[in-house]
Order: structure tokens, then sequence, then C-alpha cells
């Protein structure tokens, strides 16, 4: 391959330097051509024929190419495969550009002003002063046969490289012819190895069989898996080769066998490779979950083994609480009704109370009515007592027991000390307010413990009313 390549780059540093690459398909034609293109700056343009493209599609295709060469000062690969040649003319438009750099009549009317137009505005910015058509077209031609070189590629198998030489002899006159042979071994090998370096082939337990064909000295020792694999599929090609050979000698039709079978044999494999890949990582992380789903569920389990053990003994332990809250509410059930049943007792009694309340208001409210005159009456006769009946009782030294009882009574009630004797009872008596606080003396007012000491005065038989007045007028 490096022979390859040092002999197209020698070709793309020569002004007009064309290239005939002949090599079955898949040989490295195209590929090669690309990569010397890229390392000596130069621009690929390849043609991209389709079911309708036709001669005025690849007219087209020309112009564009020998615009950039001739009048952008752009250096291009122009690469094509005989695959793209649908029509004779193309051919013979490709000999008269590999001829003379151009092909007559391509430029026509508007077509050629504007190329005429753009040469001149090229010329200019390199310094050159052209003015006459011919002298811009020739300095075009120039530039185009300087700036382009053209690439085609042939496959050496069927009639059409005999048919090529014969009829365009420009194609081979004007261009270096390389011959792609067959890939070796070897090449077989190392391409292999390099396109499936990214897969995880790696089986450290691996031993190669003992049976197993060496198609080259490149294999190591000892042989890993990923090199049995690669030296199994060079030597499955060279036996689909010989077979192709032996089928041909007997005269059967046979399809030619390239390096790019080789190669979609390789990416084929990559690609069930990384399918199974993909299969077995979802059986993995299926595998994976499921497993992460049992553990968790062991962990849940134990968790809730724990918590139901808990859980458990919290129950026994409210369970308890619970009884003994039942036995406290029976007996606060018993409790309540025995105060029910009291409070029921004592709403007997007390209405019965009530009855009797009432009955002694009704007597009480009846003596009320009895007494009212009685009271009426004695404050009318207090009204009565003249202010010298006071001074002449005042005056006297001894009075009589009846009298003075009455008058200890009365100093009693208004709240006076007990036990007075009698000058302390007549300062009671000489006050000015002595007659109104009897008038309006309040019996609410009387406390129990005067009530009490009044019942000595009332019990005596000297605290009489007609004893005290006999004894007061005497």
């Amino acid at each position: 391959m490096l022979d390859h390549v040092l002999r197209i780059d020698r070709i793309y540093r020569q002004p007009q330097g064309h290239l005939l690459l002949i090599g079955t398909s898949g040989s490295g034609k195209t590929t090669l051509s690309r990569f010397v293109a890229w390392i000596n700056g130069l621009s690929v343009f390849q043609l991209k024929v389709h079911s309708k493209y036709t001669a005025t599609d690849f007219d087209e295709d020309i112009r564009t190419v020998l615009r950039r060469t001739g009048c952008r000062n752009e250096k291009v690969c122009f690469i094509m495969d005989e695959s793209n040649m649908l029509d004779t003319g193309f051919l013979e438009r490709l000999n008269t550009l590999l001829a003379n750099g151009e092909v007559p009549g391509l430029f026509e009317g508007d077509d050629y002003t504007t190329l005429m137009s753009q040469i001149k505005e090229d010329a200019h910015r390199q310094g050159l002063m052209l003015d006459s058509p011919d002298e811009l077209y020739k300095w075009f031609t120039a530039q185009v046969m300087r700036n382009l070189h053209v690439v085609f590629t042939m496959n050496p198998s069927g009639e059409g490289l005999r048919e090529r030489s014969s009829t365009s002899p420009a194609l081979f006159n004007r261009c270096v012819l390389n011959w792609f042979g067959d890939w070796t071994d070897s090449a077989l090998y190392q391409v292999g190895m390099e396109l499936t370096n990214t897969l995880d082939m790696a089986l450290p337990e691996y031993q190669a069989p003992l049976t197993l064909p060496a198609v080259c000295d490149l294999l190591p020792s000892p042989i890993q898996y990923r090199h049995a694999v690669i030296n199994t599929f060079v030597h499955v090609h060279n036996s689909v080769r010989k077979l192709n050979e032996n089928e041909a000698k007997r005269g059967h039709r046979v399809v030619a066998l390239t390096p790019r079978h080789f190669l979609d044999f390789i990416k084929h494999y990559i690609n069930v490779f990384h399918e199974k890949r993909r299969d077995l990582e979802e059986e993995k992380l299926h595998l994976n979950i499921g497993l992460s789903k049992i553990r968790e569920t062991e962990e849940q389990v134990l968790e809730l083994q724990k918590s139901l053990t808990l859980k458990s003994s919290e129950l026994e332990t409210k369970k308890a609480a619970a009884n003994a809250k039942l036995k406290e509410m029976l007996a606060d059930q018993q409790r309540a009704e025995k105060e029910k049943l009291a409070s029921e007792q004592l709403q007997k009694e007390l209405a019965e109370s009530l009855v009797q309340i009432e009955k002694k208001r009704t007597e009480v409210q009846e003596d009320l009515a009895q007494v009212e005159p009685a009271v009426e009456e004695a404050k009318q006769a207090v009204k009565g007592i003249k202010k010298g009946q006071l001074i002449e009782v005042r005056s006297m030294a001894a009075p009589p027991q009846p009298v003075r009882l009455a008058l200890e009574s009365i100093c009693l009630l208004l709240g006076e000390s007990v036990g007075m004797d009698w000058k302390a009872i007549r300062g009671v008596m000489v006050k000015d307010d002595f007659m109104p606080r009897i008038l309006n003396f309040d019996t609410d007012s009387i406390s129990a413990e005067t009530l009490k000491l009044m019942e000595k005065y009332i019990r005596n038989p000297d605290w009489d009313f007609d004893k005290v007045y006999n004894f007061s007028i005497v």
C-alpha cells in the first residue's frame, strides 16, 4: 500500500499528472486517491451519478471542475470510475479534457461571457494584463492543465479494459497506469485486526486448536482469540477465492472475489458482534434488574419481619394498656352509675327540700303578713315617743329591770357592744341619730350571732312589752 501511496503522490505533484488505477473493487483505489489528495491539499470532486444522470449533467460537472481549476486557481482531484461512464460521450469528453485541458463547445453564449469575465478577474488578481479572448482562454486552459488531476479507476475483470484501451487512447497515453493487485494475506490480516481493534474480544482462557492454519507470519505466540478469528476470516476468504478459481477452470460462471468482499465480511461480523453484544447486555441487564429486585425484596422482607416483631411488641403493650383502660372505664362507669344514683337521690331530696322551702316561704309570708301590721304599729309607736320621754328615761339613775333589758336589746340590734352598762346605754340614747336608727333599722342586717345573743332576752320573762311600758310610765 505504501508503494501505491508514493506513486500517487508523485503524480499529484506533476503538472498534468493524471492516473489510471486498475484493480479489483475494494482494493483501495479511490480511498488511497482521496487520502493522498488530502495530504497534498487537493480538493476532491467525484461524480454523483444517479438513474436520471445525463450528458447534460456530466457537462455541468465538468464546467464546475474547470471553473474551480481555471478561474479560482484551485487544485482539484477529479475522481471517476468506469461505472460512471453511462454514455460513450462521457468518455469522449474525458479524452478531450486529458489531451487539451478543455472541452470544445462546453462554454457557449452566456456561459462563455461569464467565463471570460471570471478569467479576467482572476488574471488581474495575479497581476496579468490579458485583454483578448484568445489570450484569456489560453491562460485558462493552462491553469486547468496545471491544477487539474484526473483519476480514472477501472476493474480488470471483463472486456471493459480491452475496449477502453482501443477506444480511449488519451486515457492510456495521458494517464500514468498503476495496477492494484490483490491484497496479500498479511494485508488482509492487518486490515482485519485494525477494523476489529475496538471490539472487546478478550478471552483469557482461549486455547487455539493445533489444526488452526496460519495464513501469515504475523500471528503471535500464543495465539489469542482475536488473532484466531481474524486468521479464520482470511482463511475463509482465500478458500472462497480458490473455489472460484477451480470453478472458473471448469468453465462455470463465478463472481469475482475482491478485497471489498473481505471488508464487507469483517463489517458484517462487527455488526453481528455488536448485535449479539447488545442482546447479551440486555439479558444481563434484565438479570441484574431481577437480582436487584430479589435483593430488594429480601431486604424488604427482613425489614417487614423486624417491623412485625416491633409492631407485635407494641401491640401487646397497647393491648395491655387498652385492657387497663377498659377496666378503668368500667370502674368509671360503675362510679358514674353510683354518682348518677346519688345525683338522682340528691335531686329527689332537693325537690323535697324545695317543697319544704316553698312551704316555709309560704308560712313565712303568712307570718310576715301578720307581723307587718305589728311592725308598722311599732314604728308608729316609736315615732310617737316624745323627746321628753327619752330624757326622762335617761335621767333615771337605776331604771327598772324590764326597761333596762329593752334598751340593752335595742343597743345590741343597733350593733353596739354586748354587756353595756347603764351609762353606756344612756350615751347611745343621747345621740341625735338614736331615733332615726331605730326607725330605719334593716332587719336583714341582723347576723346569726346577734340572733343567738337575742335569745337570752327573748327567753327572759321581764322582756315583755306590757312590763316595759308599765315600768316606763311609773
